[in-house]
């Protein structure tokens, strides 16, 4: 990534790797969150519509296509 923060990545990320108690790196977790909503002025969030249409005694094609919009054949099935 081009983006670049002296302090998180000298300071704040290395300490979070030092602990070994996660919810207690939450704390520089969030201190993280807060210097990369300061200095990035937009974040594009990318969201797609995916449709998949089957006819009768077809089942599972609301979990067929995956977040990453891979069709996950094994998860279709017949009905009766």
């Amino acid at each position: 990534s081009p983006y670049r923060s002296r302090e998180a990545q000298n300071v704040l990320i290395p300490a979070s790797r030092r602990v070994a108690d996660r919810s207690a790196a939450a704390t520089t977790y969030e201190k993280l969150q807060e210097i990369v909503a300061d200095d990035v002025p937009v974040l594009p969030i990318w969201q797609g519509k995916q449709y998949v249409a089957s006819r009768s005694g077809v089942a599972g094609v609301e979990r067929s296509v995956s977040a990453t919009s891979e069709l996950q054949l094994w998860e279709l099935n017949k009905t009766t």
